[in-house]
């Protein structure tokens, strides 16, 4: 990007609240396209349903910009365990008995998706929030967590050194790192094949010239190989859409996530 755009390119971490602390930074700062919020489905789709009193307002602060990459996940448990299918996770989770998941923290996506998968097959799960992925994925490695759906760059690796089992893959396509790892649509689960990702937004009023510009300047640089090769390794997609067809996209996922957090009566204050 700073090639194409002859201009320094800073990444100014933010972190907290589930993104809305970059987001505030950035809807207080100039419509004039120099500052750019980052984010996952998080700040962009899931926070307006999970907090009553968020800082920030995704459709009237921002216009959406790309979508970035999407983010597979894998449903993994502790590498000895008896478990060698999705199948065997189901049905160890039904006729009373309970298992453990993890995610990283409440209203998450693993968080919303472990309560999908709840409701779709009727099985008895137990929400375990932890701040981050690596202490989840250790706890399933030393057996006091049962699984989790984790994306792929940091479980993958594991799964890869023998310490984790992928039962399953939330993805459109399998991994070429783990082709016997079948999707959750191939396991006769569409509703579950939900995958995580990410995008960029500007602050709302952005000159239409200065987001077409930042938009195609974005895309050339995803499209570079020694990127795309980059995220491949990794197991991740790039995807990128245009800015009115990345509205639509976040609309559509605004939706789902608010409609399981509201059936399910989960907020974060």
């Amino acid at each position: 990007m700073a090639d194409g755009l002859q201009v320094p390119v800073v990444v100014d971490n933010r972190p907290g609240a589930g993104g809305q602390i970059a987001a505030v930074t950035v809807r207080q700062l100039p419509a004039d396209g120099h500052t750019i919020f980052y984010g996952d489905v998080g700040p962009f789709a899931i926070n307006s349903s999970l907090y009553p009193r968020l800082a920030y307002d995704m459709a009237r602060d921002f216009l959406p910009l790309t979508r970035l990459l999407v983010t597979p996940q894998l449903v993994v448990v502790e590498a000895g365990r008896p478990l060698r299918g999705f199948a065997d996770l189901v049905q160890a989770a039904k006729g009373g008995n309970s298992l453990t998941y993890g995610s990283y923290g409440i209203g998450s996506a693993p968080h919303l998706w472990g309560e999908m998968l709840r409701r779709e097959t009727g099985t008895d799960l137990v929400h375990v929030p932890y701040r981050g992925a690596a202490p989840a994925l250790q706890d399933i490695i030393g057996g006091r967590l049962d699984f989790m759906a984790d994306v792929v760059p940091s479980s993958l690796p594991l799964v890869q050194e023998g310490r984790l089992r992928a039962l399953a893959l939330i993805g459109e396509r399998r991994l070429a790192q783990l082709p016997d790892v079948p999707t959750m649509a191939e396991l006769g689960y569409p509703r579950l094949q939900t995958v995580g990702w990410n995008g960029v937004a500007l602050r709302y009023g952005t000159p239409p010239a200065t987001v077409e510009r930042l938009n195609a300047e974005i895309v050339r640089a995803l499209r570079q190989p020694d990127v795309v090769a980059r995220y491949t390794v990794m197991g991740l997609e790039i995807a990128p859409l245009a800015p009115d067809r990345f509205a639509a996209f976040i609309a559509d996922e605004t939706a789902l996530w608010g409609g399981i957090i509201r059936s399910a009566g989960i907020t974060v204050e």
